[in-house]
């Protein structure tokens, strides 16, 4: 009874338009712009690459000029106590470095013989003889092996500690896009905090909630393109030769036997024989 039942045709969930429905839902093409305006795009773009190209110019022309800091170099002012001005011209040409252009800023100033840390006066330390690693603070609980080349970058470990309270500030997103905020503020860590209004207080922390945010979507957006293996990510590696050699067996092999007699194999102890004397 079941087989005398007609089947019916299968038929699709999605409704099929027709072809008035698809002809009308169609967006209509945009209008092609004229001469005036994509001159005027063109220009645009142009302006911007320029904007950018001078601020990197800006950059660079500020890490030679921190190089030459501090000018104040008399025994009244230190790393610790720098000279007013200096502290003014230093925060004001770093505030929109990024932490890849303060470590040329460092680099620049190990070059010319001082130390990295740019309030600093002091030549860096060289260590005598060809290696790699240091020990630090040997026989003490902050014992390290660090390596040379970063302990030479500065004077003291003061100075470190200074220059890297300066580098944690720095934001990771492009220059161009902080230059034109104006509560971007540098401390420094020898630097006594001053009392601002309330209305500065939460203005610097909507400030500093802003880029936070912009450097969390910076390294989303650099983990992203990791995963998807853009070429500009992929790190590079130089190659090496690795060459796998077979030991060569020179005895024939034997089966374990416990040493001494088995008298008195219960007197060892993990294999070894202790000897008792009277």
């Amino acid at each position: 009874m079941a087989s005398s039942i007609p089947k019916r045709p299968l038929r699709g969930i999605l409704k099929t338009p027709q072809p008035e429905e698809a002809a009308a839902s169609a967006a209509p093409p945009p209008p092609p712009r004229s001469e005036e305006e994509t001159r005027q795009i063109a220009l645009k773009h142009a302006n911007i690459i320029q904007e950018r190209k001078e601020l990197e110019n800006t950059i660079l022309e500020s890490i030679l000029r921190l190089t030459d800091l501090p000018v104040a170099r008399d025994p009244a002012h230190s790393s610790a106590s720098p000279a007013a001005r200096d502290v003014e011209e230093f925060k004001r040409l770093v505030r929109v470095f990024q932490p890849t252009d303060y470590d040329d800023l460092i680099e620049e100033r190990n070059t010319c013989g001082l130390c990295g840390y740019t309030l600093c006066p002091k030549p860096r330390k060289q260590f005598p003889g060809n290696g790699t690693w240091k020990l630090v603070n040997a026989g003490t609980k902050d014992f390290n092996i660090v390596q040379k080349k970063e302990l030479e970058k500065w004077c003291s470990q003061e100075c470190a500690r200074r220059a890297l309270y300066i580098k944690v500030q720095l934001n990771e997103t492009a220059a161009w896009e902080r230059v034109g905020i104006p509560d971007i503020n540098i401390d420094l860590l020898d630097e006594e905090p001053q009392e601002a209004s309330e209305e500065d207080q939460l203005t610097r922390q909507v400030a500093r909630l802003k880029l936070e945010e912009d450097r969390k979507t910076s390294q989303q957006s650099a983990t992203l393109a990791l995963e998807r293996g853009d070429p500009s990510t992929k790190r590079t590696v130089d190659p090496f030769d690795i060459e796998i050699r077979e030991k060569t067996v020179t005895s024939q092999p034997s089966e374990p036997k416990l040493q001494g007699d088995d008298d008195d194999s219960h007197t060892l102890m993990e294999g070894h024989r202790p000897k008792f004397t009277s």
